[in-house]
């Protein structure tokens, strides 16, 4: 029960957001992130302090390591939180 609730809801509901390209963008520096393994391409949690608004964003993306203080834009969906990194 708790892997539906946690991860196949979110991307149920995030279905009407891909097909009407509804994604959210967040632009800023890496506060927290998974580095283990970091030259493998792998999923990866991240949290993103939103340049514009100073909040904490955590997100999961698809790439290779990041680190403390790297400056990243990420198009993500809202439900899910998972995203790409664009810059």
């Amino acid at each position: 029960m708790f892997c539906f609730i946690v991860f196949i809801l979110p991307a149920f509901f995030d279905i009407p957001n891909v097909l009407n390209e509804n994604y959210l963008e967040v632009s800023g520096v890496v506060e927290s992130w998974n580095y283990s393994n970091e030259d493998k391409m792998k999923e990866r949690a991240i949290g993103i302090i939103d340049e514009k608004t100073q909040e904490r964003i955590s997100v999961t993306v698809y790439s290779k390591g990041l680190h403390k203080g790297d400056y990243v834009r990420v198009c993500y969906l809202p439900c899910s939180k998972y995203g790409s990194i664009i810059k």
